[in-house]
């Protein structure tokens, strides 16, 4: 009986990761909202501290993204990753604004965070 319970629960852990945006949290977060598809990510927050990833599936062929962050308080860093783990794109310590970068196929997208009050949104910079 106990097994059987094992391998349920197994396959909901697994079908949770495998439906759940292909990201990964570690740290705290308060009064988080967020939607995430596979080539955007838009989240608001009244606190964040920690490491959040979120991995995207765009075209093969060069796509303009846009970043747009507001900063209350704290201090956020986003970084992008192409799918060979070299950098594309970073910002250290964003303040308010909107921010360019290009990218094509499987990129990975790192936001690290030090008790931040605000939100994000990266998505394509024509929708």
């Amino acid at each position: 009986m106990k097994k059987d319970l094992l391998k349920v629960f197994a396959l909901l852990v697994c079908f949770f990761m495998l439906f759940s945006g292909c990201g990964f949290n570690s740290g705290t977060a308060l009064m988080k909202v967020e939607n995430s598809t596979k080539t955007s990510w838009k989240q608001s927050h009244m606190f964040l501290s920690g490491t959040e990833i979120r991995s995207f599936f765009l075209k093969d062929e060069p796509q303009k993204m846009e970043v747009t962050v507001v900063t209350e308080k704290g201090e956020i860093d986003i970084t992008v990753f192409d799918s060979n783990g070299e950098e594309v794109f970073e910002i250290d310590d964003a303040k308010t604004g909107t921010y360019e970068f290009t990218a094509s196929g499987k990129i990975k997208i790192k936001v690290e965070a030090d008790s931040h009050k605000g939100n994000f949104e990266i998505k394509k910079a024509d929708s």
